[in-house]
């Protein structure tokens, strides 16, 4: 029918008919895009809803032990995906993914690792002495990544608890004969500098004393003073002379401020005469990177940063 001003409408409840889509024009010598093409839905259906897609993890996060086991070797292909599939098993927390980890963990490879690093966030089940007693045991594995991942693990789910363990650890693995004893003892010392209680700093502070031992690697000894340091790793940085800035989180103890003096002492006496200048610039570069521990502290609330003490 037509309308008042003579335009025809729709007569009842027809629908009205689709304005035609608007393409903009195309610029002066160039050919216009065409038409987006637009998906029709039937007349009398409505759109399906997006089909619901489960993670990759999703296969390995179910069913029993023995077939999350069994998804888990068929997909292992790479390191991240691995260690995805691992925190996912960590997150989900029941007493069958903590399985699942603690058998995996007996296994070889990239494999073994990232199950025993995922171990190590396992603190709140009620399998945690298993979890602990596995990860002890792989501490004296001969491979050192599973080693390394295996100590960590331990220190992160035993606490202060793991001193006296990881205290012996750090003795018995400094000259391993595969040549790693540097790596797993790094890990072994960031553990408990993460761990940031008294107790574990003072393991760090024995290590330091070491410092004059025959086999003593200063490189090594820059890793324990970066852990008893605490640093942030938000303000690590490297100034203008190329050396690791320290900036700890909070106040050395007086302790840790004169195990690192000592320590530095230490690295005088040890540094090659005047004939060695390779030698001596790198005894230099470690000294400046215990002088930056001392001079980054950071003072508690409400006291004044105590002066750093004159080095060698």
């Amino acid at each position: 029918r037509e309308g008042p001003s003579g335009v025809v409408q729709p007569a009842g409840n027809v629908a009205a008919p689709r304005p035609p889509a608007v393409v903009p024009a195309a610029a002066p010598g160039t050919r216009p895009s065409p038409a987006p093409r637009i998906p029709q839905v039937p007349d009398g259906q409505s759109a399906a809803a997006p089909a619901v897609v489960d993670p990759p993890t999703a296969p390995m996060l179910r069913g029993t032990v023995e077939e999350r086991m069994q998804a888990i070797r068929a997909s292992a292909r790479g390191t991240r995906q691995t260690r995805q599939t691992m925190a996912d098993l960590v997150r989900q927390g029941d007493d069958d993914s903590i399985e699942v980890l603690l058998r995996l963990s007996r296994e070889q490879g990239d494999l073994a690792s990232a199950a025993l690093s995922a171990l190590g966030e396992v603190t709140g089940s009620q399998l945690r002495a298993r979890v602990a007693g596995e990860l002890q045991r792989r501490m004296g594995d001969g491979v050192a990544d599973a080693v390394s991942a295996a100590v960590v693990g331990y220190i992160r789910v035993m606490g202060d608890e793991a001193l006296a363990e990881a205290r012996a650890f750090l003795r018995r693995n400094g000259d391993r004969p595969d040549g790693s004893g540097q790596a797993v003892c790094t890990a072994a010392a960031k553990a408990l500098g993460e761990l940031d209680t008294p107790a574990a700093d003072q393991v760090l502070i024995e290590e330091l004393g070491r410092g004059m031992e025959p086999g003593w690697l200063p490189d090594y000894g820059s890793e324990v003073v970066r852990a008893l340091a605490k640093p942030d790793r938000k303000t690590v940085e490297r100034n203008v002379r190329g050396f690791r800035s320290v900036h700890p989180k909070r106040a050395l103890s007086p302790e840790a401020r004169g195990a690192l003096v000592n320590y530095a002492a230490c690295l005088v006496k040890k540094m090659p005469g005047p004939d060695n200048p390779p030698g001596r610039t790198y005894y230099q570069e470690k000294i400046e990177e215990v002088r930056a521990a001392l001079a980054g502290e950071k003072a508690e609330a409400g006291t004044p940063a105590p002066p750093p003490p004159r080095l060698p």
